[in-house]
């Protein structure tokens, strides 16, 4: 058995050289004066309406958490001179310098190999197999866009927790957050191969393969992450797409050898099959955010995008 395992952490480590909020006050004040444009609540909400001695690093706050990194694999082997095998088995986690630590992706992977061959050596096996299953889950939108605002910005939050959006005079960086994505990733790969000596230089020899691979996508926009002052309604998008290949290729082969020559006569076959199936739709109209994950819980579910595809090639 052979194992390792890795684990380690990551920060961003240069930041750009902002202006602090006495610079960037001073800088807006001259600006005005340089264009003749009297300061409003409307043009200038940074001088008249926020906290003008505030002062935030907005990439520390919002790129300045620790990524951690964890990656382990195990691998597990052995067998007889006439059959070995080998399993191995596979985790990746790894998440982000967003506030939210839950942002990240997750991989597993399991794979399996046996080889097999009789005592005679006139059947022969093979047979190998591996999943992976991988989930992303990020913001829709990137939250380095913020990094450029206002040093005196309002707080994030209010003392109760509920985000501060300080009286409607500015988008919360912190509801980007709150708009997820979410995509699954799950890929199985098959093949099967199996020989046997009919008769000295008649073998037959088939193989069979078979594939897998799921995607399924879902976003949410929860009430939650819009200003209260405004009505805006949740809305949960539910994206999936499946392809199933399969293959089988049957083999009958003749070798005779005469003196000098040596003639071969094969005679196959490939059939394959590939289906291919998608479908998207959006669900609107949620009594809760809770319930964004389910598509029941819709009081309307439009669809989008839906298809069928079986397609046989021989």
């Amino acid at each position: 058995m052979k194992s390792r395992i890795y684990s380690g952490f990551g920060k961003a480590t240069r930041f750009m050289d902002l202006l602090n909020t006495t610079q960037y006050i001073a800088m807006r004040k001259e600006a005005f004066a340089n264009d003749g444009t009297t300061p409003t609540s409307s043009n200038a909400r940074d001088l008249l309406l926020w906290d003008t001695t505030k002062y935030t690093n907005w990439q520390k706050e919002l790129i300045g958490n620790t990524m951690n990194i964890t990656d382990s694999k195990i691998d597990i082997s052995g067998g007889t001179d006439k059959t070995q095998f080998l399993a191995g088995f596979g985790y990746h986690r790894e998440t982000t310098v967003l506030p939210e630590n839950h942002f990240g992706e997750k991989k597993y992977a399991v794979s399996f190999r046996v080889n097999h061959t009789s005592s005679s050596g006139r059947f022969r096996l093979n047979f190998q197999s591996s999943y992976v299953r991988n989930r992303i889950n990020l913001p829709q939108s990137d939250i380095s866009s913020q990094l450029f605002l206002p040093p005196n910005a309002p707080s994030l939050y209010k003392a109760d927790g509920s985000l501060n959006w300080e009286n409607s005079s500015w988008v919360n960086p912190m509801s980007l957050l709150y708009k997820e994505f979410t995509t699954t990733n799950e890929n199985l790969l098959s093949n099967f191969e199996i020989g046997f000596t009919i008769l000295p230089g008649l073998d037959f020899k088939s193989d069979f393969g078979y594939r897998l691979l799921n995607v399924s996508d879902h976003n949410v926009t929860p009430q939650r992450s819009f200003d209260p002052a405004f009505t805006s309604p949740s809305v949960a998008g539910f994206g999936s797409s499946k392809l199933v290949t399969q293959i089988a290729e049957p083999q009958l082969s003749y070798t005779k050898s005469f003196s000098k020559w040596r003639s071969q006569t094969l005679l196959g076959l490939t059939v394959q099959e590939n289906r291919e199936q998608m479908l998207y739709q959006t669900g609107t109209g949620y009594a809760s955010d809770d319930l964004l994950d389910s598509r029941k819980a819709a009081a309307i579910i439009t669809t989008s995008a839906e298809s069928a595809l079986l397609n046989i090639v021989t």
